[in-house]
């Protein structure tokens, strides 16, 4: 967890890391579109957080994603975003720590870049993961931030 707003965790030098830490698993499923290398689907994740706070997180995005032809970085396999809902089993201590208040319920979204690992069925995932009131849309003023590292098995 980091103590930044979103957009910061764009200038990786200014990242104040918080003592506060997650483990997750996700089963999602993707449906091609009409548009090329784009694919739109469902993620259900389950999030446990330990250090600062204790508590369990459920998260369900809308994920777009886009397979570039010619990728910028070497490796790269996708690129996604997603927006769903985020629910927590107790008050997220960071958020209260970092805005005064928060809400079990809040707006969860993720930026993605996926990369190609040597087994056809995983990626090398790297996800900012990020929950907020939506500017404005929940009564609540608060949100956190996360930097995730992990692995996709496709099936």
């Amino acid at each position: 967890m980091t103590d930044n707003h979103w957009e910061e965790t764009l200038r990786p030098w200014e990242l104040d890391f918080l003592p506060s830490h997650f483990v997750g698993v996700g089963i999602g499923y993707e449906w091609a579109t009409r548009l090329p290398r784009t694919g739109i689907g469902l993620e259900a994740q389950l999030v446990a957080h330990f250090g600062r706070q204790d508590h369990l997180e459920f998260n369900l995005p809308l994920i777009v994603r886009y397979y570039p032809e010619r990728p910028f970085l070497p490796g790269l396999d996708s690129l996604a975003f997603g927006m769903g809902l985020s629910t927590t089993t107790k008050d997220p201590q960071t958020e209260i720590d970092r805005d005064g208040e928060t809400s079990r319920t809040l707006v969860y979204w993720m930026g993605e870049f996926a990369f190609r690992l040597p087994s056809d069925d995983m990626t090398l995932v790297f996800r900012l993961h990020h929950r907020s009131d939506a500017y404005g849309a929940f009564s609540t003023d608060s949100g956190s931030n996360a930097l995730a590292l992990g692995i996709r098995l496709t099936y």
